[in-house]
């Protein structure tokens, strides 16, 4: 009886602990099945809490994978990065678990470091195409002189989508006391494309609004009457004072429907900030596909957008619509598989002859980044990444130029004040090059001097990159880039930079310091130091060469015959240098410019010295005086290529002589 009272017991208990377990098995089954529910329903946040708390009762590869999955729809990457490293810890990790990994790795720990992420797993950075080197990016068409975080609009919150009309700025936030400091949200992109307005509500955050900044740098919200709009954003104002936005309608029947964003417009009114007369496009349909990011191109008549209607390449493709002043609109047009892909596309922008846009395609730097792709009549060109610093291993979009050479920029990238925020570009499609060669082709630009003078400044760009050089140009405006180095002249270009591909050459050429370019010798009588005529023919003519030619200096060497003493004759051929100097000076060539030596007997040019009896004749050839014009005397002196000479007028010494002395 005892033994059979023991065996009801333990049978008894076997039962309970076999309820027990059962109860709970099927409860976290419930558990899973419900989170799973939230996921599919686009409540990431609601669905990372349960899986969280699924993964702490029972460790599990696929719950860690899926909170970690729901916390990037959320771009909550500093929280998904832990559950990644969580997920990659279990056997059946895959090779895209560890690029999930190394992606939320970059977007959330500055100066990441993903091979140490991937000790152990057998992969190396350069097995993941998307964050290896070779997967990084072509040059950008357009030179990107600076992007400046816009600290006065960012806030802890998510600020994005900036648009500027009229001298006010446009974007969308939901800033306020509601949102909480870390980088968790949802935003209407591509990702979070699907709507239910209990999962905000449990969460306590805002909804995003269209905010204004002013002229006067003040930021209001602005005030959308008579239509109940959740999720306000990408605000474009047209010229006609419509404002078009991104929103999704309250048209919930039950907690699980899912309702999609779509485009809306209205009457904006800037004095009481407050858009009236809210209307939907009529291509919108909330409850099967959304429509997101609106950008107007009103010089084209044409409005485009996101959408992932079917029939697209996959994801959310680009389309355009015709769009009138009255508002009315053409059937929407895909903008084809060149620019669309499997992947999604948003915020597309036509500048000049390219359309500007984000897509998350593969072979980027991580979420979405901007790309470019040249327009060719209805068709383009293949995108290019428009590479950094506009793209990041973050999300980078919304690209915008409401003023030439200037843009505004969305990102998550680390480093920032909130979840997106806000930047400003300064940008041109612009191109300059500079080269400073020899008259042999042989680069100078090393050691050269460069300087550019223009707009009413002068600025020394010697350690200046070209594309700092053309942010200090205006297109169309004239500048002159000087060069500068020892032993070569002074080169002068001045160039109009009115093209988009600009070259500047500037040759430079050696200076032939001390050249001799002329002789003469002119006279004088016995005992005399006045000028004959024909010698004042000479100095005429040597007068005529240093006024046409402001590099030449004139060298002066006078002397006598033997006759009389030494110290007479030092006397004597001192006047007769003299008397040159003065004549020069009197017909305009300065004193400055003149040297002069005296060498009295001591240089004769024949054997009638002292006591050697010699004819007249002789004694003439040494009562002298000896001219030589000298071009670049001075071996400290910079000087500038003659006026109206080119290099190849000095690319010899007897070339040079020859241009002197030329008629």
């Amino acid at each position: 009886m005892v033994l059979m009272m023991r065996t009801i017991k333990i049978t008894l208990l076997a039962l309970v602990l076999l309820g027990a377990l059962s109860e709970n098995s099927l409860g976290q089954q419930n558990r899973l099945q419900y989170a799973d529910k939230q996921f599919e329903l686009a409540n990431f946040q609601l669905a990372a809490s349960e899986y969280a708390k699924l993964f702490e009762t029972s460790p599990d590869y696929l719950v860690a994978k899926k909170t970690a999955l729901s916390l990037d729809e959320m771009y909550s990457y500093a929280e998904s990065y832990e559950w990644w490293k969580k997920t990659v810890e279990f056997e059946g990790a895959s090779k895209e678990d560890y690029e999930s990994l190394i992606r939320s790795g970059f977007r959330s720990v500055k100066e990441y470091d993903a091979a140490q992420d991937l000790q152990g797993s057998g992969y190396t950075l350069e097995d993941f195409e998307e964050f290896s080197k070779s997967g990084y990016i072509e040059s950008s068409p357009f030179r990107i002189y600076s992007l400046q975080a816009m600290d006065e609009l960012n806030t802890n919150a998510s600020d994005y989508s900036i648009s500027l009309t009229n001298g006010s700025r446009f974007f969308a936030s939901n800033r306020g006391d509601g949102v909480q400091a870390t980088k968790s949200g949802l935003r209407f992109d591509v990702k979070g494309s699907k709507f239910n307005r209990n999962y905000f509500k449990s969460d306590g955050r805002k909804y995003y609004g269209i905010y204004r900044q002013d002229e006067n740098g003040e930021v209001k919200s602005v005030s959308v009457a008579g239509f109940e709009l959740y999720h306000l954003s990408d605000p474009q104002l047209l010229s006609n004072g419509k404002l078009i936005f991104t929103a999704t309608p309250n048209k919930l029947k039950s907690r699980d429907e899912v309702i999609y964003p779509g485009l809306f417009y209205g009457t904006y009114n800037a004095q009481a900030n407050e858009v009236t007369d809210v209307k939907p496009f009529s291509f919108n349909q909330t409850n099967a596909y959304g429509v997101i990011s609106p950008r107007i191109d009103e010089q084209q008549g044409r409005l485009y957008f996101a959408s992932n209607i079917s029939g697209g390449q996959g994801g959310y493709d680009l389309y355009y619509v015709t769009l009138d002043s009255e508002m009315n609109v053409s059937e929407p047009v895909n903008l084809g598989p060149t620019i669309n892909s499997k992947s999604n596309e948003r915020d597309a922008v036509r500048v000049g002859d390219n359309l500007i846009f984000a897509s998350d395609r593969k072979g980027g730097f991580g979420g979405l980044d901007v790309y470019l792709a040249k327009i060719k009549g209805e068709d383009f060109e293949t995108p290019v990444n428009m590479g950094q610093p506009i793209n990041s291993v973050g999300d980078d979009f919304g690209f915008s130029v409401p003023e030439e050479n200037k843009g505004y920029l969305s990102s998550d990238r680390v480093g920032g004040l909130g979840f997106d925020d806000l930047y400003a570009v300064t940008w041109s499609d612009r191109n300059l090059k500079i080269t400073v060669i020899d008259l042999e082709g042989n680069s100078l630009k090393e050691g050269t001097n460069l300087q550019l003078t223009g707009d009413g400044k002068e600025t020394n760009i010697t350690k200046v990159s070209e594309e700092e050089i053309l942010n200090l140009t205006r297109k169309g405006n004239a500048y002159t880039f000087t060069a500068d180095r020892p032993g070569y002249f002074t080169k002068n270009e001045t160039v109009t930079l009115a093209k988009n591909q600009e070259e500047v050459t500037l040759v430079m050429v050696p200076i032939p310091y001390e050249l001799e370019v002329y002789q003469a010798i002119i006279y004088y009588d016995f005992d005399k130091d006045f000028l004959r005529e024909l010698s004042k023919e000479k100095l005429d003519e040597i007068k005529n060469y240093m006024s046409k030619h402001p590099e030449l200096n004139l060298v002066i060497e006078s002397h006598t015959d033997s006759r009389a003493s030494d110290k007479y004759n030092q006397r004597l051929s001192e006047r007769r240098a003299k008397v040159v100097t003065k004549y020069l000076e009197e017909h305009g060539i300065s004193a400055d410019r003149v040297s002069s030596a005296w060498f009295s007997e001591n240089r004769l040019v024949n054997d009638c010295g002292d006591g050697v009896p010699c004819p007249a004749p002789a004694h003439q050839l040494n009562r002298r005086s000896e001219l030589k014009l000298i071009a670049f005397p001075d071996r400290s002196k910079h000087y500038d290529l003659p006026s109206g000479s080119t290099g190849a007028d000095f690319k010899t010494i007897e070339s040079a002589k020859s241009w002197f002395t030329k008629e």
